[in-house]
C-alpha cells in the first residue's frame, strides 16, 4: 500500500492547487517531496523488489479510460484540422483494441519497485517538487487568470502522479496507458499561454508523441501476436526475445527522449513557461527514454545493443553540434538535454550492470544540473527579461549571485569536480575496454569523446559572456531569495550525490576535493578582480569605441543537419533490418 502513496499524495496536492489554498499547499508540498524522496531512498538501499498486484476491478477502468484518452487525441485532431495527430490516434486504437483482443489468459497487471524505479521516483518527487515549489512564484509573473494560474499549478502536480505510476508499471498495457497520459499532459501545459506558436507546439509534441504510442503498441502488439508475455520482468527471463518486438519499443524511447529526428516537439516545448521546460527536460517525461532501455536491453541482441549505442552517441554528437549553433538560453538547454539523453540511451544499450550504474548516474545528476538551469533561466525571463545568451552581458553587475550560480550549474554539465563529469569519464573508460569486444565500440567512443569536447566548448559560449561587464555597469538589482531557494536546494542535493558517488573510491573523492578547491579559488579571484571591460577605443579608430563580442562564438552547422537526418534515418533503418534478422 505504500506504492499508492506515490499517487494520493500528488493527488491531494492537485486539489489543493485547484482550490487556492496556497499557504496549506506550500506546507504540504515539501511535506510530501521530503516523505516520498526519503522512501524511495529507502528502497534504494535496500535494494529490494515489491510487487503490488493491480485489482481486476481496475483493469476495465484503466482499458476504458485508454480508449476514451485516444478518442480525445483524434478529436484534438479534428478540432484543429491535424489530420495526422487523427490518424496516429486511430491507428493507436486500432492496435490497443488488438492487443486487449489477444491477452495472454495469465496477463495480470503489476506495480513493481526496483533499484531502477526507486531512482526514479527519487528524481520525480525530489527534483519535480523541487520545480513545482518553484513554479507556485513564477506563475505569479504570468498575465492570465487566477483560475487558470491554480489549473497549470494542479496539471504539474498530476504530471508527478502519472509518471510516479509509470516508473511502477511492469505490465506494458499499463506501462501504455501512464506513457499516453504523460502525451495529454504536456500538450496541455506546452500550449498553456494559449496564444499561436503555443498552440501550434503543443499540436506538434501531440503529434509526434502519439508515434511514440504506435512505436510502443506495434511492439505489444507483435509480443501477444506469438503468444509471448508483455511484462518487463518476463520478458528479461525469455531466453529467445524477439527482437523486432524489442527494436519497437526502443523506438518509443527514441520519439519519448526526442532523439533526431524526433527532437523537434522537445524544442518547440520551449515556447511553456519554464517550470514546464524544467519539469520535462529534468524531473520526468524525457526520462522515461534512458529508463525504458535499461527496462529492455539486457534482452538486446548483441548487433541491436551495438546499433542503438552507435545511434545514442552520433545523436550526442550532432545534438552539441547544433547546440552551438543557438543563442537562446532555453533552446541551448533544450539540445544539450537530447545530447545528454543520447548518451544515455547509448550507455544503456549496452546492458551490463556496470553500464546501468554508469547511466543512473547521467540521469540522476542531469536531473539536478538541468533543474538548476531551468530554474535560472525562468528567473532572467521574468526578473531581468533575458533570453538570449547575447544580453548575458553585466550580468554578473546585476546579479552576481544568479550569475555564478549559472556558471556552477553549466559547469556541472560538463567539468570537474561534477557528477556528470564522472559518468562521463567512466564511460569512455568503459568503452575503451569493450572496444576488444567489438570494434564498432570504437566509433560509439569517437562521438561520445568528441561530443564531450564541444560540450565544453558550449560551456565557455554560454558563460564567457556572463563575466563580461560594459564600462556602462549598472546596479545591482535585489531579487527574491525564494526564487533561488529551489536552485540552492539543488545544490546542496547535488553535492550530497558527488560525496556519496565517491566514498567507495577515496582516490577519486581526492580528485574531487582538489577540484573543488581549484573552483573555490577561480570565483574568489573572479570576485576579487576587476570586470572584463568592453568597448575600447582603438588607437587607428580616432577615439571611436571598437565594439566587441569577447567569448562569445559563432557557428552555422545548418549544411550538415540534411546529413545528420539522412544518418539518423539510416541507423533507423538499420535497428529494423537488425531486428527481423
Amino acid at each position: 500500500m505504500i506504492l499508492l502513496l506515490y499517487v494520493f499524495l500528488p493527488f491531494i496536492l492537485f486539489i489543493l492547487a485547484l482550490l487556492d489554498y496556497k499557504k496549506v499547499l506550500y506546507f504540504c508540498s515539501f511535506l510530501s517531496m521530503i516523505l516520498l524522496s526519503t522512501l524511495a531512498l529507502v528502497f534504494l538501499t535496500q535494494e529490494r523488489v515489491i510487487h503490488l498486484n493491480i485489482t481486476a476491478g481496475f483493469e476495465p477502468l484503466i482499458y476504458l479510460l485508454d480508449i476514451i484518452l485516444l478518442l480525445y487525441f483524434a478529436y484534438v485532431g479534428w478540432h484543429n484540422h491535424h489530420k495526422k495527430i487523427i490518424t496516429f490516434a486511430v491507428i493507436q486504437l486500432v492496435f490497443y483494441l488488438y492487443a486487449h483482443a489477444h491477452l495472454l489468459a495469465t496477463h495480470t497487471s503489476v506495480l513493481v519497485l526496483d533499484k531502477l524505479a526507486a531512482l526514479m521516483l527519487i528524481i520525480i518527487n525530489l527534483v519535480g517538487a523541487t520545480i513545482v515549489i518553484y513554479a507556485y512564484r513564477y506563475i505569479q509573473y504570468e498575465t492570465t487568470s487566477p483560475k487558470k494560474k491554480n489549473f497549470f499549478l494542479s496539471y504539474l502536480w498530476i504530471f508527478i502522479a502519472i509518471m510516479n505510476m509509470l516508473v511502477l508499471a511492469d505490465d506494458l498495457l499499463l506501462f501504455f496507458f501512464f506513457f499516453e497520459l504523460t502525451t495529454l499532459s504536456s500538450y496541455l501545459l506546452i500550449r498553456f499561454r494559449e496564444d499561436a506558436i503555443s498552440i501550434q507546439n503543443a499540436l506538434d509534441a501531440l503529434m509526434i508523441n502519439q508515434i511514440g504510442g504506435v512505436f510502443l503498441l506495434m511492439g505489444i502488439s507483435m509480443l501477444l501476436y506469438y503468444q509471448l508475455p508483455i511484462d518487463f520482468s518476463a520478458i528479461l527471463k525469455n531466453p529467445n526475445p524477439l527482437q523486432i518486438a524489442m527494436v519497437f519499443l526502443a523506438f518509443a524511447a527514441f520519439v519519448k527522449g526526442a532523439m533526431m529526428p524526433f527532437e523537434r516537439w522537445l524544442v518547440g516545448a520551449m515556447v511553456a513557461p519554464t517550470p514546464v521546460s524544467a519539469i520535462l527536460h529534468a524531473a520526468t517525461m524525457v526520462k522515461i527514454a534512458p529508463f525504458l532501455i535499461l527496462k529492455l536491453a539486457p534482452s538486446f541482441s548483441q548487433s541491436v545493443a551495438i546499433l542503438i549505442s552507435l545511434y545514442g552517441a552520433f545523436v550526442f554528437f550532432s545534438s552539441m553540434l547544433k547546440a552551438l549553433d543557438k543563442d537562446n538560453f532555453k533552446e541551448i538547454l533544450a539540445y544539450s538535454t537530447i545530447a545528454m539523453l543520447a548518451l544515455m540511451m547509448s550507455i544503456a544499450a549496452i546492458g551490463t550492470p556496470y553500464a546501468e550504474t554508469i547511466v543512473l548516474y547521467l540521469i540522476f545528476f542531469h536531473a539536478l544540473s538541468k533543474a538548476i538551469l531551468f530554474m535560472c533561466a525562468g528567473i532572467l525571463e521574468k526578473e531581468y527579461q533575458i533570453r538570449s545568451i547575447n544580453d548575458f552581458e553585466n550580468l554578473i553587475s546585476k546579479a552576481p549571485l544568479l550569475a555564478v550560480m549559472i556558471l556552477i550549474a553549466f559547469a556541472s554539465l560538463s567539468l570537474p569536480p561534477f557528477g556528470l563529469f564522472f559518468a562521463k569519464i567512466f564511460s569512455i573508460a568503459y568503452l575503451s575496454e569493450l572496444i576488444h569486444l567489438n570494434i564498432l565500440y570504437a566509433f560509439v567512443l569517437i562521438f561520445i569523446v568528441m561530443g564531450s569536447s564541444l560540450m565544453v566548448l558550449l560551456y565557455f559560449k554560454v558563460t564567457s559572456l556572463i563575466l563580461v561587464s560594459k564600462r556602462a555597469q549598472q546596479h545591482q538589482s535585489k531579487m527574491h531569495l525564494g526564487f533561488l531557494s529551489g536552485s540552492l536546494f539543488l545544490f546542496v542535493v547535488m553535492a550530497f550525490g558527488i560525496i556519496m558517488m565517491t566514498l567507495p573510491n577515496p582516490q577519486t573523492l581526492l580528485y574531487i576535493i582538489l577540484a573543488t578547491l581549484t573552483l573555490i579559488g577561480f570565483f574568489m579571484l573572479l570576485k576579487r578582480s576587476p570586470k572584463i571591460k568592453m568597448d575600447p577605443a582603438h588607437e587607428y579608430y580616432c577615439g571611436e569605441k571598437d565594439p566587441q563580442e569577447l567569448g562569445n562564438f559563432y557557428f552555422d552547422f545548418t549544411r550538415v543537419s540534411r546529413l545528420i537526418l539522412i544518418m539518423c534515418l539510416l541507423f533507423l533503418s538499420a535497428l529494423i533490418v537488425a531486428g527481423v534478422s
